[in-house]
């Protein structure tokens, strides 16, 4: 007998069809934890070109950030895309572009972080992850 097949009852009722049956959702939930790692949020930092803020950008938006009264522990990164935009990334991460910082006023990047830090608030990672995991699974 081949070896696999010579130990009773694995390959009828045994360990190998539980596997193969439940391996999808062993597979959901790596992907969803993943996605809710830090290192996804590495990786998307890296793929999109985000890169800690120069010291002038810093000093910039941690004024901004105490006029605003946040005492959140943000992580701040920027890339050097001129389109005009920000993004969240996981629960406490922004990056902004090259863009938005040089054409935002003050008030108008206040109003951009706040709106970057209320898709940090309101788990919105977290829920397109699931979202997609659902998706990817056939709910809808």
């Amino acid at each position: 007998h081949i070896w696999p097949a010579y130990i009773p009852g694995l390959f009828d009722e045994g360990v190998i069809p539980y596997l193969v049956n439940t391996l999808p959702y062993y597979l959901l939930l790596l992907f969803i934890l993943y996605s809710i790692s830090p290192l996804n949020v590495w990786v998307l930092r890296r793929k999109e070109g985000y890169r800690p803020l120069n010291s002038s950008d810093r000093m910039r938006l941690e004024r901004l950030l105490s006029e605003m009264g946040m005492n959140r522990r943000l992580k701040l990164y920027r890339n050097n895309d001129a389109r005009v935009n920000a993004a969240a990334f996981g629960f406490n991460t922004i990056g902004l572009t090259g863009g938005v910082l040089a054409a935002a006023s003050d008030e108008e990047l206040k109003g951009i972080i706040s709106h970057e830090v209320g898709h940090i608030s309101h788990y919105d990672f977290v829920y397109q992850v699931l979202l997609f995991s659902m998706e990817s699974f056939g709910y809808r």
